[in-house]
């Protein structure tokens, strides 16, 4: 749709559908219902469809293990810098968006904007709420941030999911069975 945008062909919604529709009865296309899991734990099992949950656990689990943990040989300290960037700069606010618009309704960039100003946040807020006792040190620090990350990394999967499972079972999914149309 897209090139015939940027083509100039204009088109009416009926009229493409009944395009595609014709693909599908000459055997180019078959149109099927999307696959909704019945079940949030079938859904979560998907390492396709939720690569970020487990990216955003991967992350903070590991970052929590090298902090507390504190090895002394490069490529550890290389890789728990890294991780810190990661689990202070991106991955709260990113996990903390997905919760809030659980539908991709934000471009890349607002995406990327938005949760490193958001983790910046988070992690200034944990740093404060921490710092009002005895527990502003790196090792809590890092386990309230990877707390956080990985509930809200939870809860938007949950919440994409919900989304998911409330689309209208009229939708239907394209999916290519030939590459070239003649």
């Amino acid at each position: 749709m897209r090139e015939l945008k940027t083509q100039r062909v204009d088109f009416v919604d009926e009229e493409l559908m009944g395009l595609v529709q014709d693909l599908q009865r000459e055997g180019v296309v078959v149109l099927s219902r999307p696959i909704v899991p019945d079940s949030f734990l079938n859904y979560i099992s998907d390492y396709s469809r939720n690569w970020p949950l487990y990216a955003a656990l991967l992350v903070s689990l590991t970052e929590t293990l090298l902090v507390i943990y504190a090895p002394s040989f490069l490529l550890a300290v290389i890789i728990r810098l890294l991780l810190g960037i990661a689990l202070l700069g991106f991955i709260p606010g990113y996990s903390t968006l997905r919760v809030v618009f659980p539908e991709k309704s934000l471009s890349t960039l607002e995406l990327v904007i938005l949760s490193i100003f958001l983790s910046v946040l988070i992690s200034a807020g944990t740093g404060i709420v921490l710092g009002l006792g005895p527990f502003f040190q790196g090792a809590y620090n890092v386990l309230a941030l990877s707390l956080y990350t990985e509930l809200t990394a939870v809860a938007a999967a949950y919440r994409i999911y919900s989304a998911e499972r409330g689309l209208p079972n009229q939708s239907l999914a394209l999916e290519h069975t030939a590459t070239t149309i003649s």
